[in-house]
């Protein structure tokens, strides 16, 4: 099934069921944490005699964390955050993922930086910034209903067990024992010592914190989210402000350790060595010129060259972890335009003309709507193209080159996205872009 551009929620929006997303949310960085692998390797290390503890309260908490029988496995929990948030990896035994939610969470909270930046600056024509807001977290409060429904019974088993847990990590005894202030420096201790490297504990407490106070604002104001008209600005919301910075600046977005460099074929790249969303914003701007290409399609720009594709393909790169989706959702809300995930895999298809129309349909939508198209996991197109061996290969061949040419005559903005940079051994890669957009590795530091 194509994804709907204009994603509307089935039902109403339950605050109840967000909290239960916003419980799994926060398990998750835990799981970051490795809070989890810490305290398995303390029951073993207490049952193994290595770790005495006499008959206090800490050997008790670890003696009925041991004997618990209604703990999630490890296998369990994985599944739950796939359910839930589409957290990696996966699993076949879950039918339904919640594919959008990363793309709906980076939605929110790029519109509430921009919001915060911009001070419900108005673009003639478009949404304010108060309006984007109030829009991204309608969708992400209705996604997170909709995929929290049916999860409590699991979230509770889920809860006891982080209560369980704390509780542990809380202990006196067990904090003395490794000369520990809180839990958080028991985690960090353990995991250094005994699980082969330490993690960074204040990254990812910060990040379930902040993350767990996006969620519970979102459930706080689940009536005004269900409203068909929005309130201009939100309530309260120097709450979702605060909790978003502090989840931007954890992530390390906002300073710089992600998103510091766009740098496309030619161009120069950013100067400055430390970077917030608009300035990354307005640097993508200036390298597409998106306004430009916004404004010819709009009708209120002079007539170009034929030659000039009517719209614009942009290629970002670069590794995992460096800023890609986040700096195309901050250009699509300069440019005040909804930005839609499109995931190639479910485009392709091994029946003939199959592709074809699955992607008219989506690109059809897009020209309804204006949105702006991010087709992520794009690697392979910019790969060096398969040897042709049989019918598969030459199909597979096929679809590529019929992708590019329908994008690149698309009247819209198309932004892919790929972990690998082309290279001139690539065949051709050249001629099916209008532009790439490199984002490097920050220097150390």
């Amino acid at each position: 099934m194509l994804p709907d551009l204009e994603p509307r929620p089935d039902g109403p929006i339950v605050a109840d069921n967000i909290r239960v997303v916003q419980a799994i949310y926060f398990a998750r960085h835990l799981e970051d944490l490795r809070a989890f692998q810490v305290v398995d390797r303390l029951v073993q290390l207490f049952q193994q005699g290595l770790f005495p503890l006499g008959r206090g309260t800490g050997a008790k908490l670890l003696r009925d964390y041991a004997k618990s029988g209604t703990r999630l496995s490890a296998q369990e929990r994985r599944e739950l955050y796939f359910r839930a948030l589409g957290a990696r990896p996966g699993s076949a035994r879950v039918a339904d993922p919640n594919r959008e939610f990363h793309t709906l969470w980076l939605r929110l909270v790029t519109s509430v930086a921009m919001f915060n930046r911009r001070q419900n600056a108005v673009v003639p024509g478009k949404p304010s910034t108060a309006l984007q807001v109030w829009r991204a977290a309608r969708a992400l409060a209705a996604n997170a209903s909709a995929h929290g429904a049916g999860l409590i019974e699991a979230v509770r088993r889920l809860s006891a067990d982080a209560n369980a847990l704390r509780a542990v990590l809380e202990a006196p005894e067990i904090q003395q024992a490794f000369g520990a202030r809180d839990m958080w420096q028991v985690i960090e201790r353990i995991a250094s010592r005994e699980l082969g490297g330490a993690v960074n504990v204040q990254r990812f407490r910060s990040l379930a914190q902040s993350g767990s106070s996006i969620l519970q604002w979102l459930a706080d104001h689940s009536d005004i989210l269900n409203k068909p008209r929005p309130l201009d600005p939100p309530p309260r919301v120097g709450e979702l402000i605060d909790a978003v910075e502090l989840w931007l600046a954890s992530s390390g977005a906002s300073q710089g350790t992600t998103d510091n460099y766009a740098e496309p074929t030619g161009v120069a790249a950013v100067a400055a060595s430390r970077v917030d969303l608009q300035t990354l914003a307005d640097e993508l701007v200036r390298i597409t010129g998106l306004h430009a290409v916004l404004s010819r399609l709009e009708g209120t720009s002079a007539a170009q060259d034929q030659e000039q594709p009517p719209g614009m393909v942009t290629l970002f790169c670069g590794a995992a972890g460096t800023g890609k989706t986040l700096g195309a959702h901050a250009l699509a809300a300069t440019a005040a335009r909804d930005l839609v995930r499109v995931d190639l895999g479910r485009i392709f298809s091994k029946y003939i003309g199959e592709t074809e129309k699955n992607l008219d349909a989506i690109l059809s939508r897009a020209l309804q709507t204006g949105s702006i198209l991010l087709f992520d996991e794009a690697d392979a197109l910019f790969g060096r193209r398969t040897d042709v061996q049989d019918a598969h290969d030459r199909h597979a061949n096929v679809d590529v080159d019929a992708l590019m040419r329908r994008l690149r005559a698309h009247q819209g903005v198309v932004i892919l996205e790929s972990n690998v940079m082309p290279t001139q051994a690539d065949d051709n890669w050249q001629d099916r872009l209008v532009q790439l957009v490199r984002f490097p590795r920050p220097p150390p530091g």
